[in-house]
């Protein structure tokens, strides 16, 4: 865990990635056909997922948007634990976000969630929390592309 954690890490605080930094999103995360992705998404927990979520009207991308939707909320309610200094909240929050993260294969940010919970739980004099979650935003932005792109399949 650690070490993933760590590659999530560098990625992210380098802004390079295995595509070699592109800046297009969805190059970024690898859309292309047989894709594996660097980390952003596993396609095949994604799709197990949405396939799961389907209403009667089997429409994918109320799925899609609704999950997006939720980590948008997920992101804000940690911004307001931030705001309100509490850091009992903000690991709170940050492992609620993990778990659903995880639960569609959104493996950047979930290992970004768990980092962001596990030091506010150490509840170490280093920790950042505004750091953290700008971290989990810049990994939110490639992983919404390759979401948006699954409404289409």
């Amino acid at each position: 865990d650690f070490e993933v954690l760590t590659s999530t890490l560098e990625t992210h605080l380098s802004g390079k990635s295995e595509t070699g930094g592109a800046s297009d999103l969805a190059v970024q995360a690898n859309l292309s056909s047989g894709r594996k992705v660097g980390g952003v998404l596993d396609y095949s927990v994604a799709n197990l997922f949405i396939d799961r979520m389907l209403g009667d009207d089997g429409d994918r991308g109320k799925v899609i948007d609704h999950v997006v939707r939720e980590f948008e909320l997920g992101i804000e309610r940690i911004s307001e634990s931030i705001a309100g200094g509490n850091i009992d909240e903000i690991e709170r929050n940050a492992h609620s976000l993990k778990g659903s993260l995880g639960l569609v294969g959104a493996r950047d940010a979930y290992d970004l969630a768990k980092g962001m919970e596990l030091s506010a739980v150490s509840h170490g004099a280093n920790f950042n929390p505004d750091h953290w979650l700008m971290l989990i935003r810049n990994a939110f932005e490639p992983l919404r592309a390759c979401l948006v792109e699954l409404k289409s399949e």
